[in-house]
This record gives C-alpha cells, sequence and structure tokens, in this order.
C-alpha cells in the first residue's frame, strides 16, 4: 500500500510538472493598441497579422488573460507534426542543410577550436536550467589579448523553436574560419574586430523533445518562461514579466558585463525584418537616423540576393520595434540601454520551425548582410583614452547636444580603446573620466562608412577635499552618526563622529551637490564648489519627529504590523528623504499587502507621510484607509509627493494596501512610504538609559554610548544619530558630557547591579 501511496505522488508530481512544461500557441483579436500594450505584458507576442495577434502563453499567463477578459483560440503549436532532419555526427553537417543533435552541437562548436587554434577559441558561458552548455565561439587575431578592437556579439535562438537561427551563426562560424587567409574581406574583419557567436542562448527549448530531435522545440525555456522578456526593463523595472531571472538571463547579463560590446544583434524567425531600437517605449533612439541607415543596409543586402518575396514587408524590410508592437525585458533594449551596446533584432524568416531543405538558401540570401552588419562597428569615431603615463582609463564619450537615454559609449577600462558609430555629420565630443579634466572635441566631421580616429590623454584634475561638521539645528550640538554624499560620484559616502565632523578626501576640484541625512532629521542639500586644498562646510539639519525608517528597520516604538500576501519592508532603493524608506511586499496577481499602524491620540491633530507609486495605472493601487475608510487611491507611476489627512483624538488605524489586479505587472510594481509625521501624540517619555528608544534600558544602548564616545566606526551597523533628546538619555550621570562611565552605569543598570542612575538624584534637587 505504502508503494502504491509513494507511486501515485511520483506520478502526481510528474504531471505537474508536465503541465507547468506546456505552451500553447494563441491567436487573440486584440482591438485598439492600449490593448496590445496590454497583452505584451500578458503573454509572450509572436507577430501581429492584420486584426490578428499571435502569442505564446504558458499556464498561468492563459489564466491571466482569460481573467483580463481577453478571448483566445488555441492553435496548432508550430512545432506540431514537424518532422525534422537530423545529424547524429559532424560529418552529416557538412552541407548545413539538416539540424544537429545536442551532442553533434557540442561536438561541431568543439571542433572549430581545434581546427582553427590561432583565430577561435570555443568555451561555455554556463549551464541552462536542464544542464546545457551555452557555448560561444571567440574569433580573432589575437586571443586573449586587450587591443583597440571592437567587440561584437551575435546571439541566436534565445527563442527555442526558431529554428534558423542557430544553423545561420555556425554555418557563419564555419565560412569565416575557413576563409580566413585567402579572403581579404574575412582577414580584415577577423584581423579588426573581436568577434563572439553564441549560436544556442536556450538549448532546453531547442532541445525540449530530447538531445536527439529538434521535433517538439519550445519558444521558452525549461520553466516557461520566455527569455527575451525576462531582462530587467528601464521603463517596466527589474522583473517586467513577474518571473526570477533565469540561470539563462544571468548568464547572458554577466557574459555582457564582462565586455564592451559595441555592436551585436539577437537572432530570431517568425517574421522577415530588422526591429531595431527602442522595443519597449515609443520615444526615438538618439541615433535612430543611424539605425534606419544599418537597417536599410542590411535589408537591401538581404533582398539583393533573394526573392522577390523575402524580407519585403514593413518599411521595405526595417522597422521600428515600438512601432510594430511593444515588448519589456528583451535583450536587445536590455544592451543597448544598461550596457551602451547597438543590437538589433533580426527577424529571418516568417517561418520558425523551417524545413531543414530551405536552411542554405536562408543563409546565402543573409551571408553578406551578416557580414556588413559586423563591419558597421568599425565605421564613426574610435580612439584610445589614456592618462599622461599612457595607462588606460575607464571613461564616458558623448556626443554634445545629442546623447539621451544611455546613447553614450563607454571605453574599455583595461585597454582605454573606445568605438562610437554615428551618422554622417558633424559632431561636439565629450570625453571625460573620474578623477580628471574633461576634453570637449569640437567640429568632429564623419562621413558614411568613415573612420575618424579621436584618441584623447586626460590631465589629472586638481583635487580638494572637503571637511564638515553637521549640527543639530535646534541644540546646536554636533550630530553623530549623520552620512554625508557627493551626489553623482564614486565617492562612497561617510559618517559622522561624535564631534559631528566628516571629511571626503580625493574630490577633483568642481562643483558638486553634497546630500547630507540622518536619521531623526530633514535632510539636506548644497550646493558645494570644492577648489584646491581643504574646504570647510558647516551643514545644519532640523530635527523632524516624522517616522523616517532611517534605522533599518519598523520602528519598535510604533504598533506597526502587515497582513496580505507579504510583508512590507524597508529598503534603501528610494526614499523622501535620508536612505531607506518601507516599500509595499512583492505580490502576485489578485494578491495584497498591507502596511498598519495604530496610534492613540491624547488630542485632536493630523497624520502626514509621503508616497511614491510605481504601477499599472488604473489597475493596480496604492489604497490608504483611515479607520477602515478608503481615503485615497494611486495608480502608475508617480513621484513622492505629501498627503495630509486631519484626526480627532483617540485611537486610529492606518493602513496602506497595494493591491493587484489579475494581470500585468508595469513600473515596479509597488508603493513606497516615508516621512510619517503624526501629531497629536503623547510626550514622549524621558527614559534615562533608553538610547535607542525601544522602550528598555538594554546592552545596545550601553554599546551606542561606547561607540560615541570612542568614535568607533561602526560599518553597516550605524549607530543612530545623536539627536539633543538622545544626548540626555546618554548622559546618565549628569556632568553634561558623554563618557565610558556613562556605557558602564547603562551596562549596570542593565544587569541588576543599580536601580537608578545618578542624573535621577540630580533632578530631585
Amino acid at each position: 500500500m505504502r508503494f502504491k501511496i509513494i507511486f501515485l505522488l511520483i506520478l502526481l508530481v510528474l504531471a505537474v510538472c508536465m503541465q507547468a512544461a506546456v505552451e500553447y500557441y494563441l491567436e487573440i483579436n486584440p482591438g485598439a493598441k492600449p490593448d496590445i500594450e496590454k497583452l505584451s505584458r500578458l503573454v509572450s507576442i509572436h507577430k501581429i497579422e492584420g486584426t490578428k495577434l499571435f502569442a505564446y502563453a504558458n499556464e498561468r499567463e492563459l489564466a491571466k488573460l482569460g481573467e483580463a477578459g481577453f478571448s483566445y483560440i488555441i492553435l496548432p503549436h508550430p512545432s506540431e507534426g514537424f518532422a525534422a532532419e537530423m545529424a547524429a555526427t559532424k560529418s552529416e553537417m557538412r552541407d548545413w542543410d539538416v539540424y544537429p543533435t545536442y551532442d553533434t552541437y557540442i561536438d561541431i562548436m568543439n571542433q572549430f577550436a581545434i581546427d582553427y587554434p590561432d583565430i577561435c577559441e570555443v568555451y561555455s558561458i554556463g549551464q541552462s536550467t536542464e544542464g546545457r552548455e551555452l557555448m560561444v565561439a571567440h574569433i580573432g587575431d589575437d586571443l586573449g589579448e586587450d587591443d583597440n578592437e571592437p567587440e561584437f556579439y551575435y546571439m541566436g535562438q534565445i527563442h527555442g523553436n526558431e529554428l534558423v537561427t542557430s544553423i545561420l551563426l555556425l554555418h557563419l562560424i564555419d565560412d569565416m574560419l575557413q576563409a580566413y587567409g585567402s579572403d581579404p574581406r574575412i582577414d580584415n574583419i577577423i584581423n579588426e574586430i573581436d568577434i563572439y557567436i553564441n549560436p544556442v542562448d536556450n538549448p532546453d527549448g531547442l532541445y525540449a523533445g530530447g538531445n536527439n530531435t529538434v521535433n517538439g522545440a519550445t519558444r521558452s525555456n525549461a520553466n516557461s518562461v520566455d527569455l527575451n522578456r525576462n531582462f530587467p526593463c528601464f521603463e517596466d523595472g527589474p522583473h517586467p514579466d513577474g518571473n526570477e531571472y533565469q540561470v539563462e538571463t544571468l548568464l547572458q547579463m554577466e557574459f555582457a558585463a564582462e565586455h564592451n560590446f559595441v555592436m551585436g544583434a539577437n537572432l530570431h524567425s517568425g517574421a522577415e525584418v530588422v526591429n531595431y531600437p527602442w522595443d519597449t517605449w515609443s520615444t526615438l533612439h538618439a541615433d535612430d537616423d543611424w539605425w534606419q541607415q544599418v537597417s536599410h543596409s542590411y535589408a537591401d543586402a538581404a533582398q539583393a540576393v533573394s526573392p522577390a518575396s523575402y524580407f519585403n514587408g514593413f518599411n521595405d524590410g526595417i522597422t521600428n520595434g515600438y512601432q510594430w508592437y511593444t515588448t519589456a525585458g528583451n535583450h536587445q533594449d536590455y544592451m543597448n540601454w544598461y550596457e551602451h551596446c547597438r543590437e538589433v533584432t533580426l527577424e529571418l524568416s516568417d517561418v520558425q520551425m523551417l524545413p531543414a531543405n530551405q536552411l542554405l538558401d536562408h543563409y546565402i540570401w543573409n551571408h553578406e548582410s551578416m557580414l556588413r552588419y559586423i563591419e558597421e562597428c568599425l565605421f564613426g569615431i574610435r580612439g584610445v583614452v589614456t592618462d599622461d603615463c599612457g595607462s588606460p582609463l575607464a571613461a564616458v564619450i558623448r556626443v554634445l547636444d545629442h546623447d539621451m537615454h544611455h546613447s553614450e559609449v563607454l571605453s574599455d577600462p583595461h585597454s582605454g580603446n573606445y568605438h562610437r558609430p554615428i551618422y554622417a555629420g558633424t559632431w561636439d565630443i565629450e570625453i571625460s573620466a573620474w578623477g580628471f579634466e574633461s576634453q570637449v572635441f569640437q567640429n568632429i566631421s564623419v562621413g558614411q562608412d568613415e573612420t575618424v580616429i579621436l584618441d584623447a590623454t586626460l590631465q589629472i584634475a586638481a583635487l580638494g577635499e572637503l571637511s564638515g561638521v553637521v549640527i543639530d539645528e535646534t541644540s546646536d550640538l554636533p550630530v553623530f552618526g549623520a552620512w554625508a554624499v557627493l551626489a553623482d560620484t564614486p565617492l562612497e559616502e561617510v559618517m559622522t563622529g561624535s564631534d559631528g565632523a566628516f571629511n571626503l578626501a580625493n574630490i577633483p576640484i568642481g562643483e558638486y551637490e553634497l546630500n547630507v541625512y540622518a536619521s531623526g532629521y530633514i535632510s539636506a542639500v548644497y550646493n558645494v564648489e570644492i577648489t584646491a586644498g581643504t574646504n570647510e562646510i558647516e551643514c545644519i539639519l532640523q530635527p523632524s519627529e516624522a517616522i523616517s525608517f532611517e534605522s533599518g528597520d519598523l520602528p519598535a516604538q510604533y504598533d506597526f504590523s502587515c497582513s496580505g500576501n507579504a510583508n512590507w519592508f524597508v529598503t534603501d532603493d528610494d526614499a523622501h528623504n535620508g536612505l531607506f524608506s518601507v516599500r509595499s511586499g512583492d505580490v502576485d496577481d489578485r494578491e495584497v499587502t498591507r502596511l498598519i499602524l495604530v496610534v492613540d491620540l491624547v488630542e485632536a491633530g493630523n497624520i502626514d507621510f509621503w508616497k511614491k507609486v510605481s504601477s499599472e495605472e488604473n489597475y493596480d493601487f496604492l489604497n490608504f484607509y483611515l479607520d477602515g475608510s478608503l481615503e485615497n487611491s494611486w495608480s502608475g507611476t508617480s513621484a513622492w509627493s505629501n498627503h495630509s489627512y486631519d484626526l480627532t483624538a483617540g485611537e486610529h488605524t492606518f493602513v496602506w494596501e497595494y493591491d493587484k489586479d489579475t494581470s500585468v505587472s508595469n513600473g515596479s510594481d509597488c508603493a513606497w512610504i516615508d516621512d510619517i509625521l503624526i501629531s497629536g501624540l503623547p510626550e514622549v517619555e524621558l527614559v534615562y538609559g533608553d538610547v535607542d528608544d525601544n522602550g528598555e534600558v538594554g546592552a545596545y544602548d550601553a554599546s551606542l554610548v561606547q561607540r560615541y564616545f570612542v568614535e568607533m566606526y561602526p560599518g553597516a551597523a550605524a549607530p543612530l544619530p545623536w539627536q539633543y533628546w538622545r544626548q540626555l538619555r546618554a548622559d546618565v550621570d549628569g556632568n553634561g558630557s558623554i563618557e565610558a562611565y556613562d556605557a558602564s552605569l547603562i551596562l549596570q543598570y542593565f544587569v541588576g547591579m543599580i536601580d537608578h542612575f545618578p542624573v535621577e538624584e540630580l533632578d530631585k534637587q
């Protein structure tokens, strides 16, 4: 009987796993463009034809679709009934007109490095969800060296069932390696460009039917996640698809961060078009003219050697991604925004599950275009940025009055080289690096398909330091445990000691914004001009009774609690004042997260708080309830704003609730609350020894006093700012200063050696 139960449980688990892996192919009639935008956050759109939208969805997404009120038809999956011609050995792949098994694919990649060790190395950047390798071929004439060459990246098969992509890239690698040494054009490409090619980014999707066949290939990975919707998005937040980053996504992000890719492309099928940035929003890329030129160059070359029906749609074979249909979390926009790369999406076949006998034709139609696209990274403005000693610098190269939305490029910190593809014209270029004087080069003229060399040697900037003191406005006492930081610089923030002093050194002369903040105070911003030598500043902080969460946790002296599907938590990812705020818990569709605060007022007063929201507008809301009554709701994207409500004497319950609807996540999908100020509360009793204001005298109170006395730097465990009331509580011997003896007395009180403090005797006199 026990065996039968275990066996049934195993079958149940397998059934659940199989159900989770189901991938559906749908037809939807979307209606207006807003519906398409909503659908793009619900399902994985494949293409739009007239009034019909075709998409992929897993079980969870299918449920969301129905809950959102969209009707759909489930169609046969594109891989259904497909019978692939497979190659079980490398020799069977000789004509590139069949599909390789997984083992054959690995063998082919490794053989490239064996046959051409001087110009090709092959390695895995990691393993997929199911343990298959993500292989990369690195092609160049000087492998292993950091030199003055642009880095280029082709990636294929991020969608497992878009079969043409991996074969075209494998074929391209083979052709370039074989032609090196006999074809001057290929020699120039390999000698002048560091090329990286990853033919299969989603091996689990490609080999979903098993390692020996591509039959049954799926768009998504083994977790039923569309990898091309799984990257961070500059508009829709870190997890625009609502899924955790997949291992394949993390590997690609790490790989990109290790390089300084100038250009790249990710290959797809399901349409025939060059899709250029941006996909996420309607704002045009700063280099939109250049993008259209480069995209037409690819499309024109493909059209020149193919049937009239190939690559003839859209705008003569090209489209702006957003104008086609919007997506969030794709690799293209990630690379352009976060990595300052120039990446395009190449859709190379209307048919996803392409019959093997059409592979060679598609390669011939795209071969010239793919080479021409690689060569594009040789054109524009390029150079090397160094210091006086010739050491490479990590610099920012900005086209003045042109660059925006991360379109500026970065030099390689190891070699100092940079490459700025750009449309023909005359430009002003600023080259800057932290700690060095910027240089501006005016009227740099660049022609089409022309290379302009613009090297820069940056001079070390004159340095100064900023010495400051932070003072409590009410008591004129120094503030211990305040933080000072120069905005938009790599300098780390510093904390004040018991004398309220701080020092920031090695600052390039210039103008800066100094932010000073501390728990229990209103943060202050100062515009400072740093000159050579020591610059001094006095910073005044105004005490605040607002709940500011700067202790890094919900303050224990207030009656906070949480309810719903997740707890609110204190975070430093955004704040109205200082460093910390409290943020809504991470919830899924049709879930809520609540922060509850109960107070008892001795007289009429009010509650005043600041809030910020980043959510799907008109669908996901931050609600504020006062004593069970809904007072206000907010949705969409909003900056910090203040809200105030009158209160009567007596007990009140405040509830901040983040409520998600049935589908779609936009923005950061959360809300933040900060600086809650409540008037009408009873006077806070002066409790000697209770330095951390948690309602009791403990060992931590003694520790805080000792830290204050010896100015021990506490690192991440920063002490609480030393406000005037804290000074009174800590001076338990009543001599007007904080000393080690005060810490000793507090500890003696805690362990029961004494039952009162000397200052209490003085109070009686």
